[in-house]
C-alpha cells in the first residue's frame, strides 16, 4: 500500500502532533492521545489505549489499524500529502539555511498561513476600504530593481533597518508573489540580491576593496582564485570576440530556478553561516557519454558564485554560476543506499544558471573526510 511502503502514514501523524504543539501547546497533543484512548471496542480494531505517545515504535500493522479506523484522504491516493509535502516540507527546507531546518520548515509554513489569510481578507474587503501610502520615495520596475536602488543609494542615507529591507526584498516579494494565482515565470526575477558590479578589467581593485570591507567563506575565496581563469574558459567558446571587449561583471548572491521554483545561493553570510547549495546539473548528450551520470543525464556540484557577464559590444549576457564538482565515489559502483555516492573535486567551472536542475541535500558520511550521499529519499 502507498501510505505504508512510503511511510508516508507515520510522517503525517508525526507531522500533525509536532504542529499541534508548536500552535497549541502540548494540551492540544494530550487531548488527541485521550480521544484515541476513549474510542470503544469493536470486533477486529487495534485500540491505542496509550494514545500516540509510542508512535515511533508502531508497526506497519499498527499503522495499517489506524488507517482503517480514520482512512486515508482521497482514498488511499496520495496527490494530495505529495502536494502538501512540497508546500509544507521541500520548499520551506529549501528556502531554509539548513542548519536547525524544522523550526525554519514550521515558522515558514505558519508565516504563509498568514500571508493567505491575510490576501484573502485583502481580496474581499477592496472595494470596501482603500489603504492610504502617503509621501512617496520613487517608483520603479522590478525588473529595474537594482539600477533603482543602486542610484538612490548613491544620492541618499539609508539606515540600517532600509538596507536590511533592500537585501531582503527581491527573495521576500518572490515567496509572496508564489501565493498569488495566475502568475508567469515572466513576471519574476530570476537572479537577485546584487552584491556588487565592475568592469572586468577592474576585478583586483573591486575584489581588494570589498574584501577589505567584507569577510568572505572560504568558498567565495576559492570562487575568486578560479575567477579569471574559469571566465577565460567559458568566453573561449563564444565565437567572435576580441581582447578589447568591454565587459561588465553583475556579482548576485541568490537565483530563482524558475524549473523548479527553487532558491539557490552563494552567499558568505546567510542567517550568520555561509550558505553555498549543492545543485543537480543537466550535461548534454555528448558531454553525458564522457562522464559518469546520475539517472537522467545530470551531475552534482557546490555553487559558489553567481553571476552576470554583460559583452557591451556584442550586446551578449550570460547568467552564470561558477560550480565546484562532485565526482563518483567509485565509478564501478555509482549509488550506495540507493543514493549518488559523491566526492568533492578540485575541478571548477562556469556553467549558464539555466542547467541547474535543481536544489539537492548533498549529506556526508559519518567519520568519512570526503564521502557524500544526495538525499534522494525526501528532498
Amino acid at each position: 500500500m502507498h501510505h505504508l511502503d512510503l511511510g508516508l502514514f507515520n510522517y503525517q501523524v508525526i507531522y500533525t502532533r509536532v504542529l499541534l504543539k508548536e500552535l497549541c501547546g502540548q494540551i492540544a497533543v494530550d487531548e488527541l492521545d485521550n480521544r484515541l484512548a476513549k474510542i470503544p471496542r469493536f470486533s477486529g480494531l487495534k485500540i491505542f489505549k496509550n494514545g500516540l505517545e509510542n508512535i515511533k515504535l508502531f508497526t506497519a500493522n499498527e499503522f495499517l489499524n489506524m488507517m482503517k479506523e480514520y482512512g486515508a484522504i482521497n482514498g488511499f491516493t496520495t496527490e494530495t500529502y505529495e502536494f502538501l509535502h512540497k508546500e509544507a516540507v521541500k520548499i520551506p527546507y529549501r528556502s531554509s539555511n539548513k542548519r536547525d531546518p524544522t523550526d525554519q520548515m514550521i515558522k515558514s509554513v505558519y508565516r504563509k498561513g498568514i500571508i493567505k489569510y491575510l490576501l484573502q481578507r485583502t481580496n474581499v474587503n477592496r472595494r470596501k476600504q482603500k489603504t492610504l501610502m502617503n509621501s512617496l520615495l520613487g517608483t520603479f520596475n522590478l525588473q529595474d530593481f537594482d539600477a533603482f536602488f543602486n542610484n538612490y543609494r548613491s544620492n541618499n542615507s539609508l539606515a540600517r533597518e532600509a538596507l536590511t529591507a533592500l537585501e531582503y526584498f527581491l527573495e521576500s516579494l518572490n515567496e509572496f508573489l508564489d501565493l498569488c494565482e495566475g502568475l508567469t515565470d515572466n513576471e519574476t526575477i530570476n537572479i537577485s540580491c546584487l552584491l556588487g558590479t565592475f568592469n572586468l578589467q577592474d576585478f583586483d581593485a573591486f575584489f581588494n576593496n570589498y574584501r577589505s570591507n567584507n569577510s568572505l567563506a572560504r568558498e567565495a575565496l576559492t570562487a575568486l582564485e578560479y575567477f579569471l581563469e574559469l571566465l577565460n574558459e567559458f568566453l573561449d567558446l563564444c565565437e567572435g570576440l576580441t581582447d578589447n571587449e568591454t565587459i561588465n561583471i553583475s556579482w548576485y548572491s541568490y537565483a530563482n530556478i524558475s524549473s523548479s521554483g527553487d532558491y539557490i545561493r552563494a552567499k558568505s553570510l546567510y542567517y550568520n553561516e555561509p550558505s553555498f547549495s549543492d545543485v543537480s546539473i543537466s550535461m548534454s548528450k555528448e558531454e553525458s557519454e564522457d562522464y559518469n551520470t546520475a539517472e537522467g543525464g545530470a551531475c552534482f556540484g557546490k555553487v559558489l558564485m553567481l553571476i552576470n557577464v554583460k559583452i557591451i559590444e556584442k550586446d551578449l549576457s550570460f547568467d552564470l554560476a561558477l560550480v565546484q564538482w562532485y565526482d563518483f565515489c567509485n565509478s564501478r559502483q555509482l549509488y550506495k543506499y540507493d543514493c549518488p555516492w559523491l566526492k568533492i573535486i578540485n575541478t571548477y567551472n562556469f556553467v549558464p544558471i539555466e542547467s541547474i536542475i535543481e536544489l539537492v541535500q548533498v549529506v556526508q558520511r559519518a567519520e568519512r573526510q570526503n564521502e557524500y550521499f544526495v538525499n534522494t529519499f525526501m528532498f
